[in-house]
């Protein structure tokens, strides 16, 4: 199979890349706690769907990229079977969404679109890693979940969000929930209200409860979970951040091909294009007319 070869544009979306890298372990909220089985559902009917075997792990994807001297090169949905798009909750999961269901027909990929709980058992996570080698080859799934580390990895790609942005977002999306005589309506007020209060209050779990975004990159490992007792303990809640951040930088730098920022969604689209060429072409120019009509 000839090579994919680098162009200064593959390049810069390899500098892009590393410095995501350290963005992410900039951005360290997001949703903390679920648990087991998953659910998928799909656009498409599965009848036809004949899972063909996967050609590489990524370590062996990596040693022949290396030896074809292409860098980061330009993934086929030949030498990788499956993209896995983990959705961080309230982190603009609509625009890369938005964009899958847009490019699967022109780009003749199929969409699997998954909920379900975030925290697996180990025999969900066999499970799941099942389910995933029986999809043909050329799928996305997307679902939100703590990363796991399948015996089979597929393509992991995911967006991240400015975590004051997020929190706010998250706060209106649930307020709805909220006791509403407890919480204000405004996030700014309920700020305040909270700051005067206790930790447990009403104000203060509605604003300023934290959430762990990095737990979706630490994966499945006790040191990822942030019980809700242990958000107002310092000392604890500080050493079991130091070990998520350890876990999750791992995972970014060797996991994941790419992990992008909301707020530069469209350098993180331009880079899906030339590392996923087979999936993510007209990609940055897709969400450009939905933006610009």
């Amino acid at each position: 199979m000839p090579a994919c070869p680098p162009t200064p544009r593959q390049r810069l979306s390899g500098c892009f890349v590393l410095s995501l890298v350290c963005l992410i372990c900039q951005y360290t909220m997001a949703v903390p706690l679920a648990a087991d089985t998953h659910r998928f559902t799909s656009q498409r009917s599965l009848s036809s769907a004949h899972a063909r075997s996967l050609k590489a792990t990524s370590s062996h994807y990596r040693q022949q990229q290396h030896k074809r001297g292409t860098g980061i090169g330009c993934y086929r949905k030949e030498e990788k079977c499956h993209v896995f798009y983990n959705r961080v909750s309230k982190s603009g999961s609509a625009v890369l969404i938005y964009v899958i269901e847009a490019l699967k027909d022109k780009n003749h990929f199929r969409a699997l679109h998954g909920e379900g709980k975030k925290i697996l058992s180990p025999n969900n996570q066999r499970a799941m890693g099942t389910f995933l080698n029986r999809q043909p080859c050329g799928t996305i799934i997307d679902r939100p979940i703590h990363f796991v580390d399948f015996e089979i990895p597929p393509i992991w790609i995911s967006l991240v969000r400015n975590p004051i942005d997020k929190l706010i977002s998250r706060f209106y999306h649930d307020y709805p929930r909220f006791d509403q005589v407890e919480v204000p309506r405004l996030f700014d007020k309920c700020v305040r209200k909270a700051m005067s209060e206790a930790p447990t209050s009403a104000a203060s779990e509605a604003c300023l409860r934290p959430t762990i975004q990095m737990a979706y990159f630490c994966g499945q490992h006790p040191d990822c979970f942030i019980e809700p007792s242990m958000i107002f303990d310092e000392a604890t809640r500080t050493e079991l951040l130091i070990k998520m951040r350890q876990r999750a930088e791992y995972n970014v730098q060797h996991k994941y091909l790419v992990v992008g920022v909301l707020e530069k969604v469209l350098k993180f689209l331009r880079v899906l294009e030339e590392m996923l060429p087979a999936y993510f072409k007209g990609a940055g120019a897709t969400w450009k007319e939905h933006r610009e009509p």
